[in-house]
C-alpha cells in the first residue's frame, strides 16, 4: 500500500502523508475493528483485512514524514537487506528506525 500511496504522490497526487491522515480520519471512531485488530499476529482469518494493511501503510507514511526522503529511503533498503525472510518484533523495527535516524 505505500508503495502504491508513493507512486500516487510522484503522479501528482496528494502525498503519502496527506493519504495517511485521511485514512486516519476515516477510521478514528472505529475502535472494534480498525484499532483492536493486533497487527504482529493478525491471525489467519483476518490476516488480509484493512487494519494490517492501512496501519501499516500509515506507520511508514508517519516514519517518511519524520525521517524524511533519505533516511525513509535507507531504512527501507536496510530492512529488506537485514530482514529479508524473516519475521521480527515492534521493538525490533523500532530499533532499527532509531538506529538510521539517530534518535
Amino acid at each position: 500500500m505505500f508503495a502504491g500511496y508513493l507512486w500516487d504522490e510522484h503522479a501528482g497526487g496528494p502525498s503519502t502523508f496527506q493519504n495517511a491522515k485521511d485514512v486516519y480520519d476515516a477510521w478514528a471512531n472505529d475502535p472494534d475493528y480498525f484499532w483492536a485488530r493486533p497487527l504482529p499476529e493478525p491471525g489467519r482469518d483476518t490476516m488480509f483485512d484493512l487494519p494490517v494493511y492501512f496501519r501499516g501503510f500509515m506507520m511508514l507514511a508517519g516514519l517518511r514524514h519524520e525521517m524524511g526522503d533519505t533516511l525513509s529511503l535507507r531504512l527501507l533498503r536496510t530492512w529488506t537487506r537485514t530482514r529479508q525472510y524473516g519475521n521480527v518484533t515492534t521493538a525490533q523495527s523500532t530499533e532499527l528506525a532509531s538506529q538510521i535516524a539517530g534518535t
